[in-house]
């Protein structure tokens, strides 16, 4: 993968999520039993116009991920199959969980940082 952006591990630890910006989507990896990482294959390509490189990522407790880029921040299932978007006009770079309850999804586009409460708590928050 020539340019890898955003990475993070499933909460059991069994997979590794990377942005590919080079191909404009996602990919996951095998986590072997020694900590290597296995064979890729397309995780996320999302149905957009928009050619923005995928960026950060997040994940919530219930192993759904947060995907920055192409139109705002997509939420993504464990298997790959889109749950949503989070429309945003400008390019987001960056997402995580946090606030006192750990059920406030942050993200950053162009100039602004954007905040949404959430149901479900970050994967951080277990």
């Amino acid at each position: 993968m020539p340019v890898p952006n955003g990475v993070i591990a499933s909460n059991d630890g069994k997979t590794l999520y990377v942005g590919d910006s080079h191909e404009k989507l996602w990919r996951s990896f095998p986590i072997l039993a020694d900590g290597t990482v296995g064979e890729g294959m397309l995780f996320f390509d999302p149905e957009t116009s928009r050619q923005d490189s995928p960026d950060g990522m997040s994940i919530d407790a219930e192993g759904n991920l947060y995907l920055s880029g192409r139109g705002g921040v997509w939420v993504a299932s464990p298997e790959g199959k889109s749950l949503g978007l989070i429309p945003v006009p400008e390019f987001c770079s960056n997402v995580t969980f946090g606030g006192t309850e750990g059920k406030t999804l942050y993200f950053t586009c162009a100039n602004k940082v954007y905040s949404l409460q959430m149901k479900v708590k970050g994967g951080q928050f277990r």
